[in-house]
Formats: C-alpha cells, sequence, structure tokens
C-alpha cells in the first residue's frame, strides 16, 4: 500500500509535480498547509530548478503536529533529491566536468561538491547543531549527538564512465544508533527511505527484503574500492568461497545502491570491507527496517568507523557469515 505523506494529494507527489500541469494551482494550495521545510508548487517560482519549484512556503501549523523525527526525514529527503537534480543534470555533461584525484584510484568530480554543498546548506538551515560527516568536507560540530553522514555521490566512477548506477547516500544517527536514511538514485528516481522503528520505503511504498531460503537460489552482491587492493587476496578468498554456493553475484560499484538493493529484495545478500562511514550509515538502517539482518563479517555490529558490512534477508546470514570467515594470513 501506498502511505499518503503530507506532500501527496491526489495520487499526486507534489514536490515531482511539473510546473504546468493542468491542476498546479489546486495542488499548489493544498501545498501551503505543509510546514515551511516542506517545498511546493507556487505560480511566483515556476521557472526554478529547470521545471520544478522548490521555494519553502510560510509556516502554517498542521492539524496534528509532526514528530521531530519525521520533519529529520522530510529535510533528509528534500537535501537528497535536490543533490539528485544537481547531478542528473550534470551526467549529460561529464566531459566538460572538472575531476581530481585524491589518492590513487579515488576521484572526486565537481558535481561531489556542488552535491555535497547543497546538502550541507540544506541541513544547517534547519539543524546547525548537528554534527556532519561528509566525504569531501571537514567534520562539522564533531561532538554533537545527532550526526548527519553524506555520500554525495556513492559511485563517482560509475558517473565518470556514464554507467548510470550511483546514488545520494545521507543516514542519520544519535548517540551511536541509527535514526534514519535516505538513498536517492537520480537517474531512476527512485528514493529510498527509513525511520527507525517505522519501516523503510521505495517511492512510498513499503520494501521488504526477499524470502530466499537456499543459498543455490541467492543472488548476492560485493564490491572492493579500486584504492583498496590491500585487501585484494581476502576479498579473492571470499569470493571464492561464496561462488560455488550462490547463484551468482553483482558488482555494482555504489555500497549505498547495494544495501538498497537488499532491502527491497532485488539481492539476497551484500557483503563488503573497509567501507568509510558515509557508505553503510544509510544503507544498513533500510535493511534492518525491511526486516533483513546486518552486521559486520565476524557477526558483530556494524562498526562504521570499521567499514566492514554483511547483510541479508535474515534468513541466509548464518550461511554467508560462515563464507567470510577465511584464512587472512593465505
Amino acid at each position: 500500500p501506498i502511505c499518503q505523506a503530507p506532500w501527496h494529494r491526489n495520487g499526486y507527489d507534489l514536490r515531482r509535480l511539473p510546473c504546468d500541469h493542468p491542476d498546479w494551482d489546486s495542488f499548489a494550495a493544498h501545498g501551503r498547509l505543509v510546514q515551511s521545510f516542506l517545498y511546493t508548487l507556487t505560480s511566483a517560482n515556476r521557472t526554478h530548478g529547470e521545471g520544478f519549484c522548490a521555494r519553502l512556503v510560510p509556516p502554517i501549523p498542521l492539524a496534528k503536529p509532526l514528530s521531530g523525527e519525521l520533519v529529520l526525514l522530510y529535510v533528509a529527503v528534500r537535501a537528497a533529491r535536490r543533490a539528485g537534480d544537481i547531478i542528473a543534470r550534470a551526467f549529460d555533461r561529464r566531459d566538460g566536468l572538472s575531476i581530481q584525484q585524491k589518492q590513487d584510484r579515488d576521484f572526486v568530480t565537481e558535481v561531489d561538491q556542488k552535491s555535497e554543498a547543497s546538502i550541507i546548506r540544506e541541513i544547517q538551515q534547519h539543524y546547525s547543531s548537528h554534527g556532519i560527516v561528509a566525504e569531501e568536507s571537514e567534520r562539522i560540530n564533531p561532538d554533537a549527538s545527532i550526526q548527519w553522514y553524506i555520500d554525495p555521490l556513492d559511485g563517482t566512477t560509475n558517473f565518470i564512465h556514464g554507467y548510470p548506477h550511483f546514488a545520494v547516500s545521507i543516514g542519520v544517527w544519535s548517540k551511536g544508533k541509527p535514526l534514519l536514511a535516505v538513498v536517492h538514485d537520480p537517474i531512476r528516481n527512485e528514493t529510498f527511505e527509513a525511520q527507525n522503528g517505522n519501516g523503510a520505503f521505495l517511492n512510498r511504498k513499503r520494501l521488504r527484503v526477499s524470502t530466499k531460503t537456499d543459498p543455490a537460489m541467492a543472488l548476492f552482491a560485493t564490491g572492493l574500492a579500486p584504492y583498496r587492493r590491500d585487501l585484494l587476496p581476502v576479498y579473492m578468498q571470499r569470493m571464492h568461497a561464496c561462488m560455488p554456493v550462490a547463484e551468482g553475484y553483482r558488482q555494482g560499484g555504489s555500497a549505498a545502491l547495494d544495501l538498497a538493493y537488499v532491502a527491497c529484495g532485488r539481492l539476497d545478500a551484500y557483503w563488503e570491507q573497509g567501507l568509510a562511514p558515509w557508505d553503510v550509515a544509510a544503507g544498513t538502517i533500510l535493511v534492518q527496517e525491511a526486516g533483513g539482518m546486518t552486521t559486520d563479517l565476524q557477526g558483530a555490529s556494524v562498526d562504521l568507523e570499521k567499514g566492514d558490512v554483511l547483510a541479508t534477508n535474515g534468513i541466509l546470514h548464518p550461511t554467508f557469515q560462515q563464507l567470510m570467515q577465511v584464512n587472512k594470513e593465505k
């Protein structure tokens, strides 16, 4: 079933409605019921954002006040979508982009930087005291109890090569515990979101992990960052362990999307070692809220700083966890 968010009206999503839609004016009037952190369509701003309006609406109290966590989720969704618009517009003009190499085979583009700046600006407009851990910037308010983990373009190498598999990833944690997550794929226009205790959704449709019980029918994903060749020997050992057992595997190049795909049942398992906090902070929440299971490769709780993750539909978790136990001395 489709959950009716405040920005939904008669089957339309007010956040994405084209300005020239015949029912635009009536829907814009409904949008004024949404508080200032939501953006809707108004005649004064029809040309903003290449056909989509992002003007803030004056705050008008709703009949039922929205919870603080729900407000956080709305802000995160809006920040991810705006960043996604920046990425999508730049995707067809990649040849003219500035690309820098942070370290061997680790790249950053001006799109990463613009996307990240947009997200940080959105967060600080509403939550200036919150902490921010972003891939391309210095940490902001590192001692704050609430931390936002941002990957403005997860899958930069894919983006550079024109391979349309990348996403914006935003995870919010409070005192070391997961709070909410948004992973937005700007090419497929898919927005995965989850809130602790309230389930996971894809474009407002509830998600559930797969129900596969037989590892021989399981499709798993994995990855190895090109700048982590030091992990190649143990990575190959785990691949040799998994391939005879599972049906097949995929290597998409975006940890955030791989985790989101486990959450929606497109994948049955995903594992990777040596990821950054912003790579896994959102995706692990999606999997858990969709009924799956996430641990590190040894079966302990996921440590964002360590970056080792195994995510499954839960049923297959013992099998894949056993496959992860290899001889690292080889």
